[in-house]
């Protein structure tokens, strides 16, 4: 017997649980509590921006693991690897190594539907997401004199980011780059959220998929209701 495990809603949940361990720690601190919790080895600021990390690389890991879950579904259906090859976008590779990104629109194309407009959301959301995933996973350290603050070089990301979510209040003197310290905020947390949820939806209601968002369902219900996804 055969038996498929299905990870996508679990992905949202550690978002969610990372979320919410932010939004106490921010909580406690615009109350003044002195409160150390349950690591008090480990300083709240770092617990913090360990915990947005977390969320943000959660967030996208559900947007991957949805939609190799969706592709196991469908590839049965007839050639669809041959209408992956003969389209001009998505020739040279095979579907297991496309970017997520490139395999949501691939099956959008194979199973006949327009693929996302790169220039609109939520494509546009979700990319400034993988863009910061990447900036987590694969980050690389900045120099910093002792001497003066740090001097910012903006990145396409950090104006994304400034746009997109309010900064860190515990850095709320503003001495700090913003990444990776000043966009480290439960803000960030909810944005990262809600673009995952909205591209999955999106992507769903293209192809006409009526599976159940359960880990929405789930990842909202973990939440207090002043602290909604959305």
């Amino acid at each position: 017997m055969e038996i498929k495990v299905h990870h996508s809603d679990n992905h949202m949940i550690s978002a969610v649980l990372a979320a919410e361990h932010v939004a106490q720690i921010e909580k406690k601190y615009k109350n003044g509590s002195d409160d150390p919790g349950a690591y008090p080895e480990i300083p709240p600021n770092v617990e913090h921006t360990a915990m947005v990390s977390s969320c943000v690389i959660s967030s996208f890991a559900f947007v991957e693991a949805f939609v190799n879950e969706t592709y196991d579904m469908i590839n049965r259906i007839e050639d669809v690897e041959r209408v992956f090859a003969v389209n001009e976008e998505l020739t040279g590779s095979n579907f297991t190594r496309f970017s997520t990104l490139r395999k949501y629109q691939a099956l959008l194309i194979a199973m006949g539907h327009d693929p996302f407009e790169k220039g609109r959301q939520p494509y546009q959301d979700l990319n400034w997401l993988r863009k910061l995933r990447n900036y987590w996973v694969h980050f690389e350290p900045d120099v910093i004199t002792d001497d003066s603050a740090p001097e910012e070089k903006e990145s396409n990301l950090e104006g994304a980011l400034r746009d997109r979510v309010e900064p860190n209040p515990l850095y709320e003197n503003g001495n700090e780059t913003y990444l990776p310290r000043m966009a480290s905020s439960y803000s960030c947390c909810e944005w990262s959220m809600s673009s995952a949820i909205a591209f999955v939806e999106e992507f769903q209601r293209k192809i006409d998929d009526n599976r159940s968002l359960i880990f929405l369902e789930k990842a909202e219900s973990i939440l207090p209701d002043d602290s909604k996804i959305r």
